[in-house]
């Protein structure tokens, strides 16, 4: 995907001995230059990989896709990479394991009402919690 600023973020799956499979994501500038890289190694430390990247208006990346947790396997698992001013100030990891059946929320957790979507990344909840879809409008 590309920023407001013409930069190009990229991500995919990166592998390590000691992690198996991570999120990785990278930013290029304008140019082609590398900026940076970020991985993300979730809680079950074994297959993490991203299915999809977006960035706002401000810069904020977001990564999503599925990430093995503690006994749980296969959580959807979404990452924000906040931009700051030199460059990302944190990390934090959103998750999704208390939400209800059957409703829409957006990518912070927000319940969203369904006639009220716009563009963006969502996700929704189906029987009893067990089939996580994610909807990019």
């Amino acid at each position: 995907t590309v920023d407001n600023f013409g930069q190009v973020y990229v991500t995919g799956e990166s592998y390590d001995t000691r992690t198996d499979n991570d999120y990785c994501t990278i930013r290029y500038d304008q140019e082609g230059n590398e900026v940076w890289i970020k991985r993300y190694n979730g809680p079950g430390n074994y297959i993490d990989g991203p299915n999809a990247i977006a960035v706002d208006n401000y810069g904020n990346v977001y990564v999503t896709g599925v990430s093995d947790g503690i006994e749980t396997f296969s959580d959807y698992c979404t990452i924000k990479y906040i931009q700051g001013q030199s460059d990302i100030k944190k990390e934090k990891e959103i998750s999704f394991k208390s939400f209800k059946e059957k409703k829409i929320y957006d990518i912070t957790g927000k319940l969203i009402r369904e006639n009220k979507l716009k563009k963006g990344i969502y996700f929704k909840l189906t029987e009893k919690g067990k089939e996580k879809i994610l909807i990019l409008k």
